[in-house]
């Protein structure tokens, strides 16, 4: 069974408990981003002296403020309590295959590789499941909500800013896939200075029996400095994930920002194509760039 039919059976008995919090995290996601809509009309109407118009679109965005903290805290506590159920699952799983195992499977392997597998993937699949969970169910709605919110600010722009996202996807593939290699020997590296403990320490006796303690202690310093410097080279590379993708995204923004003000200046031209630019709408705009790509660099994270 591979790693997606695994998962989709664990996630069957949460259906219900999902299906809520994907409830809560469209309507946190939609009162994010029709803030940034309101506020950009609010300016508007500051600039044009209304008002009256002005304090009620600030008083909207001030009540979808207080829903969304609501929804957002819902949602994660749905998700948190579900990750957990799954982790639990697969921990009971791991267990009961690892006594089901025969003798000469379990000592055909070596001890690092089942400590590894109980304690520190366990730990990694547990952060990773919550994180990607949380980014993926928010991820979804934010693009979804926030490409419709920018056709309707101002749809040439909103073209732009759909034609130049590969750019920052195919920028976190390229170093995801530079930093993999290094993760996997680092992997690899700590199951044998595991075992190398594991069987050092459970057999004490016969190492101080045969005089082997200097070599053995020779040999943990040897793994161990390896794992030092593949390890530093796995974190380092791994790093340039997220700053690369947000570099492009910061790209992205100027490049709006430039093409937001020279609209401005043709301001009654671009009414005849549908695409009204006001110093509101380019706020708005703006505001939105940002919301588009943070689900995009949550996700590379």
């Amino acid at each position: 069974m591979n790693n997606k039919k695994r998962l989709i059976r664990y996630l069957k008995p949460l259906r219900k408990p999902l299906i809520i919090a994907l409830v809560f995290a469209f309507v946190f996601v939609f009162t994010s981003v029709a803030q940034p809509f309101l506020l950009g009309r609010a300016l508007d109407a500051s600039k044009a002296g209304e008002r009256s118009v002005f304090l009620s679109y600030v008083l909207i965005a001030f009540i979808l403020i207080i829903i969304g903290t609501i929804s957002s805290y819902i949602f994660e506590v749905l998700v948190m309590n579900a990750s957990q159920k799954i982790i639990k699952s697969a921990r009971d799983e791991v267990f009961e295959k690892i006594n089901a195992i025969s003798m000469s499977d379990f000592s055909a392997r070596r001890y690092g590789d089942i400590v590894l597998l109980e304690i520190r993937d366990m730990e990694n699949f547990a952060s990773g499941l919550f994180a990607v969970f949380k980014s993926l169910m928010q991820g979804i709605f934010t693009v979804i909500i926030t490409i419709v919110m920018m056709f309707m600010v101002n749809w040439i722009l909103a073209i732009i800013v759909i034609l130049l996202t590969p750019l920052s996807m195919v920028m976190a593939r390229v170093v995801s896939r530079f930093s993999h290699k290094f993760y996997t020997k680092q992997s690899n590296l700590q199951a044998n200075l595991s075992s190398i403990s594991l069987e050092t320490l459970n057999n004490i006796e016969i190492v101080q029996a045969l005089n082997y303690e200097e070599t053995a202690l020779a040999t943990f310093n040897a793994q161990n400095k390896l794992l030092r410097k593949k390890g530093k080279l796995a974190s380092f590379s791994a790093s340039w994930v997220n700053p690369s993708t947000r570099l492009v995204n910061n790209i992205i923004y100027a490049l709006i920002g430039v093409a937001g003000i020279i609209m401005l200046s043709y301001d009654q031209d671009l009414a005849l194509v549908f695409a009204v630019m006001s110093l509101g709408r380019l706020s708005s705009f703006l505001a939105y760039t940002n919301q588009y790509s943070k689900p995009f660099n949550e996700i590379s994270n």
